[in-house]
């Protein structure tokens, strides 16, 4: 073996005993001419090179071969050694191979796009871009028509109505009463009730272009109230909070944007707006309540003093029918909720825009969009939702199809609103769905790593970056890390100082971090040892560990060990001084 190279890597399976192994040591104290190649031939164990030799066949006398009780297969003037025998179905571990690597040359230690990259000066550049709002429900040109019949009054003028005389002229009746002319008009005063709860914030974008336009064409005659509330019955009116509803006169013309508290998953806001209703009916007042609720999820209770009017996509349906048996409604919007989480988890962040999007695509029902704003497997603020953990977000995800199509539909959905995420998380949404990176997302990558590299960056923005990688690593599952990624992973990884309490991904390869991230690191002397389903590796001088002793080679700890079991092949970190788990 060469000065350039040294071991990195021992590959295993659970099958044989281990007396092959001490065969090997022995063989290398008994010819120490005898390179591993020709001792790996001999004893039937594979060699894997960077750049693999052809190993080279020893073969042996009768009387040598024999001294080791091995079986002989005779050849004219020679005997070789046939090795191992026939593998025994026994609960072992058994070397299959040693992999070797060389050196990097010195030279060559960075990468050729390292020179051309800039870094970052003293703190990463990464902005946030603005929210696409999510697609109007309803235009005001849809709006219009619908409120000219509910508030439209029709009142008599002072002029009469010219056609009317004519047709009672032609049909010779006489006139009981003057047809005065009829004509449209809007109520001297309008109340706006715009409900603004929580829990209604995909909606928050549609009650206020809505409500700028009635503004806008009531003026003076309208008064707006905004609930910021509703199960306190909290409200600003005129830049001021009171407390309770602000009070209106003697019949009333209302109009209400909100729920009324129906898909309030607290179950308290739809007592408080009962109340209200009940309080202002006996002001005689006429509420019309637009509702951004499928009619399954109303509440009959509230009909005695709330017009019920369903707003939807494009639509704006007056008093609809409620459907009292709703197992007749197919599903239920909670079960809607759960078909759209699993459609969207593979997205690391959901937008309402992206809910609506998806909800329309799947022919869900309005109620969802609220329901999965409130649901526990997110978190976020009025526009802006994350999953709670990594293990909520496989739930849902082990729930998709998996076929290759479904995946495509859902990448297009996410990939419209990709301009919207900061890089960091274009990189990691990408990394999550296997796509390459852009142009852009590679540059970024490459001036977070040389920033880092080059301590360009402030103690706090460092520890930031830090921070980020690890929450990275700590959110990924199985999924494939590219060859920038890895170098990203190396700067995070080579910064901490106990390295054996680092979180590593399963797509992270140690072998394959840079050397110009993590240097040359000395290699160390390594005792590889078995008991019962535990791996140890322990540093040469380390005698405490107790097992069966299976190998000794020069690991740096940035190696992996790979376990080959019946059920496929295990992939694990190799850390010095520390113990490995082995699959079943």
């Amino acid at each position: 073996m060469s000065e350039m190279e040294k071991p990195v890597a021992i590959r295993f399976w659970q099958n044989e005993a281990t007396a092959e192994l001490r065969l090997f040591h022995h063989l290398k104290q008994t010819l120490p001419e005898a390179t591993p190649e020709e001792l790996a031939e001999l004893l039937q164990l594979e060699i894997e090179q960077l750049e693999p030799a052809k190993p080279t066949k020893l073969e042996f006398t009768s009387g040598f071969a024999q001294a080791f009780g091995t079986p002989i297969s005779t050849e004219v003037g020679q005997q070789s050694v046939e090795y191992p025998p026939q593998k025994k179905e026994l609960p072992f571990l058994h070397l299959n191979s040693i992999a070797w690597k060389k050196e990097a040359d010195s030279d060559s230690i960075f990468p050729a796009w390292y020179d051309a990259t800039d870094v970052f000066d003293q703190k990463v550049m990464s902005e946030m871009m603005d929210q696409v709002p999510p697609e109007p429900l309803l235009s005001w040109e849809q709006f219009w028509p619908v409120l000219h019949r509910l508030f439209g009054d029709k009142k008599r003028t002072q002029k009469l109505d010219i056609n009317k005389v004519i047709q009672h002229s032609i049909k010779q009746q006489p006139m009981r009463k003057i047809p005065w002319e009829q004509k449209t008009r809007w109520p001297d005063e309008i109340v706006l009730i715009v409900d603004f709860s929580r829990h209604l914030s995909p909606f928050f974008d549609d009650f206020l272009k809505l409500s700028s336009q009635i503004l806008s064409w009531f003026r003076q005659r309208l008064n707006l109230y905004i609930c910021i509330n509703s199960e306190r019955q909290q409200y600003s009116v005129n830049n001021r909070i009171v407390n309770e509803f602000p009070g209106c006169q003697q019949n009333a013309e209302i109009l209400y944007l909100g729920d009324l508290g129906f898909l309030d998953q607290q179950g308290l806001s739809t007592v408080a707006w009962q109340q209200l209703g009940e309080k202002l009916s006996h002001q005689n007042a006429r509420i019309e309540a637009v509702l951004p609720v499928t009619p399954s999820d109303w509440n009959g209770q509230l009909k005695q003093y709330f017009n019920l009017n369903l707003l939807d996509n494009n639509r704006l349906e007056i008093n609809p029918p409620v459907l009292r048996d709703k197992s007749q409604c197919g599903k239920t919007s909670v079960e809607q909720t759960e078909t759209l989480l699993a459609y969207l988890s593979p997205a690391i962040e959901i937008t309402s825009a992206m809910v609506r999007k998806a909800r329309l695509k799947l022919g869900l029902n309005i109620s969802v969009e609220s329901l999965i704003r409130q649901h526990p497997a997110l978190s976020g603020n009025a526009t802006i939702f994350q999953w709670q953990s990594t293990q909520m977000q496989q739930k849902y995800r082990r729930q998709l199809s998996g076929e290759a199509s479904q995946l495509d539909e859902i990448w297009a959905l996410i990939s419209e609103f990709e301009a919207t995420l900061p890089p960091e998380l274009q990189i990691e949404q990408r990394q999550k769905m296997g796509k390459e990176f852009s142009n852009e997302q590679t540059q970024f990558i490459h001036q977070l790593i040389k920033s880092q590299s080059t301590k360009s960056l402030t103690e706090e923005n460092e520890q930031s970056l830090l921070d980020w990688i690890e929450r990275l690593a700590r959110r990924a599952t199985d999924e494939r890390w590219a060859e920038d990624m890895h170098a990203l992973y190396g700067v995070y990884f080579n910064a901490q100082e106990n390295k054996e309490t680092c979180v590593i991904p399963k797509g992270v390869d140690l072998s394959k971090l840079p050397a110009f991230i993590t240097g040359n690191p000395k290699s160390v002397e390594v005792r590889i040892l078995q008991k019962q389903n535990r791996l140890s590796f322990l540093e040469g001088s380390n005698k405490t560990g107790d097992g069966l002793e299976l190998a000794k080679c020069e690991l740096t700890g940035q190696e992996e060990v790979k376990l080959e079991t019946r059920a496929g092949i295990s992939k694990q970190a190799v850390m010095i001084n520390s113990l490995i788990e082995m699959p079943d």
